[in-house]
């Protein structure tokens, strides 16, 4: 098959405005972190503690139309309702029971993310090994 966009993905050519792929590579972390941090439920931050009612009353009828007043916000705040009942939820049905065919050359996969957030408008995108 001759895919039309082939080159974008498994090329070396620069992806965005900026030159990043002529930056230095380095194999050891550059930065470190020294304080440790602690995974909180998604349930436990200051909007579900506001829809809770836990800061009264007013806030409580008032987090209700937080995501109403910009369309935008409307929709991603629909969205967002409807993906928290699977993530609460301990009996949540399995949404994907079969992950996507991915490449396994892990340069490739960088470039489709890089390729796709210069398509939504991002000036500068960087991609990083988690250690």
């Amino acid at each position: 098959m001759d895919y039309q966009y082939r080159e974008i993905l498994t090329g070396n050519g620069q992806l965005g405005p900026y030159p990043l792929e002529k930056l230095p590579r380095v194999d050891t972390a550059t930065t470190h972190h020294t304080h440790a941090t602690s995974r909180r439920k998604k349930s436990e931050n200051a909007f579900a503690y506001a829809a809770r009612g836990d800061y009264g009353q007013a806030v409580k009828e008032g987090s209700s139309k937080f995501f109403s007043s910009e369309p935008l916000l409307a929709a991603m705040g629909g969205l967002q309702s409807h993906l928290a009942r699977y993530q609460l939820s301990e009996t949540a049905p399995v949404i994907a029971p079969e992950t996507a065919p991915l490449p396994d050359d892990p340069r490739v996969i960088t470039r489709h993310i890089k390729s796709l957030a210069y398509f939504l408008g991002a000036d500068m995108v960087g991609v990083c090994r988690l250690a």
